[in-house]
């Protein structure tokens, strides 16, 4: 958690409200492992000034209870899509401006969030 704290310090500096890290099956993600202690193969970190949230789908939901203790965990249910389900909360959180790893996000993924207006 000291890492996200870290980073939680520095957004106002980055003139960013958030930080999205993402690993999905095929890209890296060791910046949501180092960050969270996440070790599943899918998944998204969204670091804010005052909350720490992890998301990822129903396969994981023991696993985010035993590596994420500190996390508020956001399971996707069926037919809901990770850019949704981001924008959405980025939304209900008044996160205007959200920065991200470029590494770990493709391109197709970018366009759905900001598409769904999560990500400025």
């Amino acid at each position: 958690m000291k890492y996200a704290d870290s980073i939680a310090a520095a957004l106002p500096s980055a003139k960013v409200d958030a930080l999205l890290c993402v690993h999905a099956e095929g890209l890296p993600g060791l910046n949501v492992r180092y960050l969270s202690g996440f070790t599943g193969s899918s998944a998204a970190v969204l670091i804010g000034s005052r909350h720490r949230v992890l998301f990822t789908d129903g396969r994981y939901q023991d696993q985010v209870v035993s590596e994420c203790m500190d996390w508020e965990a956001r399971i996707t249910r069926a037919g809901e899509s990770f850019p949704d389900v981001i924008s959405e909360h980025c939304r209900q959180r008044g996160l205007g401006r959200v920065g991200y790893e470029p590494e770990g996000i493709t391109a197709g993924m970018l366009s759905a969030l900001i598409g769904a207006g999560g990500v400025n």
